[in-house]
């Protein structure tokens, strides 16, 4: 048997006016070729489309036809979708199609390699992508730099980092700005709009991105989460008291990072992330420590740069005898590995601990409240503004950034010795 007779028998073919009822039929039949055989039933109707018929039971719309730049006389076959998923009419319609292009000499097949190959491009090009590429080419150095890098890891990619960046629309950014606002966090939504608005610019800045308008433009902050008001909670007596005695019921290492956190004013990531190389411990005679000096690193500090902690007695008495780990993080669950986590948790049990010492429901607070309460006292205890604003880190500004080359050491150590006697006759003080 010739080589063409031998192809003609493994590759039985016929001809008949399609219907759907016979469409449906083969789909309901599960018709299946000879092992090794392909079947293909061609309609009289279109010329070049067909059914094809394979052993395993697969049922392809295909077309035969010379594609433009096709090598060979030879007709080329091309599938045009499955049985299942397309209608006999709209396997016509395609066929006729395809049809069109290839007479004005455009190669369908081509084309859908090059449609396939940008939405694949498009795909590649999800948010996730854009955002390590924000972190990386814009905040990296910036004094914000790693509050906004944690809150774009926890607000945006657990949402959006899989979808391309052009699916991303105005309605997305509002339903995740809302959701934030929703669950009480007004501030942290208006930082997240402000973010999302900085991620978007920086991709029609930068280009290549596929992104031709931002869908945070139009949105105004004023009109989705409201007036952005300063926060100004400041945690009087009473509340002072049942939280330093709250947060005894937590037990270690959180009740140590309260008691610090409200003894030197400084921001719950730079308490939390605490390291031994951080401390010197100067001694004053044989047994006494002496003026003992945090040095929170540039790469800890938002503000960019070394902040030094004079301490007090009783944050210094804190600090001497916590546990000594392998790893080199102090306030730690994981034997110094990393720091503390889950400050919502542990702020829910405070919460409650405090509520208990009142005898009543706590009027809603945040931690960083807890800062701005210490900088409030420091003020109400007669310490000078410059001293006050050093020991929280804000950096000052005009003349005296330029001429006050003097660190305030002395002044800054003696204000924080204030603060913990008066911070001590509070919390010993009964209710």
């Amino acid at each position: 048997m010739s080589a063409t007779a031998t192809r003609a028998a493994k590759r039985p073919v016929e001809r008949r006016n399609l219907t759907d009822a016979y469409v449906k039929k083969l789909i309901r039949d599960g018709r299946r070729a000879k092992p090794d055989q392909r079947d293909t039933i061609y309609d009289e109707l279109v010329t070049g489309l067909g059914i094809s018929i394979t052993s395993n039971g697969a049922l392809t719309w295909i077309l035969n036809i010379r594609y433009p730049g096709a090598k060979g006389m030879r007709p080329a076959r091309a599938a045009l979708g499955k049985l299942n998923s397309l209608t006999l009419a709209e396997a016509r319609d395609k066929a006729r199609l395809w049809k069109d292009k290839v007479s004005r000499g455009i190669n369908p097949l081509e084309e859908k390699r090059q449609l396939f190959l940008a939405e694949t491009e498009r795909r590649a090009r999800t948010f996730e992508a854009l955002a390590e590429d924000y972190i990386k080419g814009h905040l990296k150095g910036k004094r914000q730099g790693k509050p906004v890098e944690r809150e774009i890891r926890r607000e945006f990619i657990p949402k959006w980092g899989s979808r391309p960046i052009t699916d991303i629309t105005p309605d997305d950014v509002r339903r995740l700005v809302k959701g934030i606002k929703d669950r009480g966090a007004v501030y942290v939504a208006h930082s997240a709009l402000a973010t999302a608005r900085s991620i978007f610019s920086f991709a029609l800045e930068q280009g290549g991105y596929g992104l031709a308008a931002s869908p945070v433009e139009r949105i105004k902050a004023k009109k989705l989460i409201g007036v952005k008001k300063a926060r100004k909670r400041v945690l009087d007596d009473d509340e002072l008291r049942a939280y330093w005695h709250g947060a005894k019921t937590l037990g270690s290492p959180w009740m140590e990072f309260y008691h610090l956190l409200v003894l030197t004013g400084q921001r719950k990531t730079e308490v939390a992330g605490m390291r031994r190389g951080e401390f010197n411990w100067p001694r004053d005679g044989a047994n006494e420590w002496g003026n003992p000096l945090w040095t929170i690193p540039e790469e800890r500090f938002k503000s960019g740069h070394v902040h030094l902690v004079p301490l007090s007695g009783q944050a210094r008495d804190i600090i001497v005898v916590l546990p000594e780990f392998k790893g080199p993080c102090m306030l730690t669950t994981e034997a110094g590995r990393i720091p503390i986590r889950n400050f919502g948790r542990a702020k829910f049990l405070l919460d409650a601990a405090m509520a208990k010492e009142l005898g009543q429901s706590v009027k809603p607070w945040v931690q960083h409240d807890v800062r701005r309460t210490v900088r409030t006292r420091l003020s109400e205890l007669g310490v000078r503004f410059e001293v006050a604003e050093l020991i929280i880190g804000h950096a000052l500004k005009g003349l005296h950034a330029v001429y006050d080359q003097h660190k305030f050491l002395d002044e800054r150590r003696e204000a924080l010795e204030l603060w913990a006697r008066r911070l001590r006759e509070i919390v010993e003080t009964k209710p």
